[in-house]
């Protein structure tokens, strides 16, 4: 698979990400190193702490990498999640395991994705 065509397949911003990069190399640099910062298990092991102020610092640094590597969609999916944890508590643990649930899923669809390309 071609790192278009993983863009694509993810609802990315491939020509945009690529202008500002420079060249397909450096994006397939950053999109691999996307993967492996450890942010969606340091997320996740915070709300299962429920730790809401590691919650929150966590899932803003994902939306925030999402952003810059071009992974608009899921940026958006993520924001979903930062906006209730923006208060840096867990008030509705029910509510955000919910949110955190398809931010997973959509985390390891990309990744799968991205673990195609040539």
């Amino acid at each position: 698979m071609t790192v278009k065509e993983c863009y694509d397949k993810i609802n990315g911003d491939y020509d945009e990400i690529v202008s500002r990069l420079g060249n397909e190399e450096r994006v397939v640099r950053f999109s691999k190193k996307f993967f492996i910062t450890g942010d969606i298990e340091g997320l996740e092991k915070s709300i299962d702490d429920n730790d809401g102020n590691n919650s929150f610092e966590y899932a803003h640094r994902l939306k925030g990498n999402s952003l810059n590597i071009g992974f608009s969609h899921f940026s958006k999916t993520v924001e979903s999640l930062v906006e209730p944890l923006r208060c840096r508590e867990i008030k509705d643990p029910g509510a955000i395991n919910v949110l955190f649930s398809v931010v997973k899923e959509e985390y390891i669809n990309m990744k799968e994705v991205f673990d195609q390309l040539d």
